[in-house]
């Protein structure tokens, strides 16, 4: 580990970093295609004060910006992400 790497001018350049990116891309849209209902994201009219209530040590702005719109909208989270469990919320948080 380098500790004076700089990731765009070294990773990028890197045929690893090719493949990963074609593996996440190929993901990505693996998944994308597979969910029924797109559903706009409304940032426009997010309560930031909440979200920004949210925010903590563990939990970024994007934690609780997806809480909070998965609170507004009544639907379920699934993540992996310890940090979203931190944050009080009545959203169903399904750990997969």
């Amino acid at each position: 580990s380098n500790p004076f790497a700089d990731y765009k001018r070294d990773f990028r350049q890197t045929k690893e970093y090719e493949d990963s990116l074609a593996d996440v891309k190929a993901q990505v849209n693996d998944i994308l295609s597979n969910v029924p209902d797109k559903m706009p994201d409304d940032f426009n009219s997010i309560n930031v004060k909440s979200v920004m209530n949210s925010m903590s040590k563990f939990a970024d702005f994007n934690d609780a910006y997806l809480v909070n719109y998965c609170d507004k909208r009544g639907i379920c989270f699934v993540s992996d992400d310890k940090d979203i469990g931190s944050i009080s919320s009545s959203i169903v948080l399904v750990k997969a």
